[in-house]
């Protein structure tokens, strides 16, 4: 595992698990644009984070981590989560079939 911190959307090249913090929030739209066609899995520590096209969001709650899950956004990357993750997920964001499109 390599751990590096991208300061330009060109260096996230080959990224397999990007997290973005809530510094980035105004940035959201163009970091995940820049890994939009590649299978990274993307994470980051902001509810909006979802909204922008994230797909996992990471909130400290009292009993311990939570975390969010974008559905649409996962499949769109054709990564897959294990049914046992979702399971632990606080809330799963799907929109309908008929909304994607």
């Amino acid at each position: 595992m390599e751990v590096k911190w991208a300061r330009k959307e060109q260096d996230l090249a080959g990224c397999q698990l990007l997290f973005v913090s809530r510094s980035a929030a105004k940035r959201y739209g163009e970091v995940l644009q820049a890994v939009k066609n590649s299978v990274t899995l993307t994470v980051g520590e902001d509810p909006e984070f979802l909204k922008a096209g994230g797909m996992v969001s990471l909130q400290a709650g009292q009993s311990g981590l939570l975390f969010d899950v974008n559905l649409n956004a996962v499949h769109d990357s054709h990564l897959k989560l294990s049914s046992q993750m979702l399971s632990l997920a606080r809330h799963i964001v799907q929109r309908p079939a008929s909304a994607r499109s």
